[in-house]
């Protein structure tokens, strides 16, 4: 079973979440309440905590790399899109006037200099 703890601190733009063996999160869990006792106990929670850091770390870096990823493909996908558009409209112009598609849009451009002037 796994456990899913929340960051608030970590980055005052957004919260943090981590998912974590239940194990992991029991552990820590016992560390945190016996810590008052004993100096090892405190070494050892320190020790747990820099992992703890480390893994927040280690999953921020890695949900940056994802999320670059996921905006890259949808990206693509949307110029992908566009490019199917643009040539579906292309072909439609020159079958409609008869014309190449830079003939058209030089005959378009003359046409609203005349009407700029």
């Amino acid at each position: 079973m796994m456990k899913q703890t929340t960051c608030y601190g970590c980055d005052k733009r957004e919260a943090l979440t981590v998912t974590m063996p239940m194990e992991e999160f029991d552990k820590l869990e016992k560390l945190a309440l016996s810590a008052h006792t004993d100096e090892k106990t405190v070494e050892k929670l320190q020790e747990e905590l820099e992992s703890c850091i480390q893994t927040l770390i280690e999953a921020s870096a890695a949900a940056t790399i994802t999320q670059d990823i996921v905006v890259g493909n949808l990206v693509d996908r949307k110029l992908a899109d566009l490019a199917k558009t643009h040539k579906l409209a292309v072909d439609y112009i020159e079958k409609v006037t008869g014309k190449k598609i830079d003939v058209v849009l030089a005959e378009n451009a003359a046409l609203e200099a005349e009407e700029d002037e």
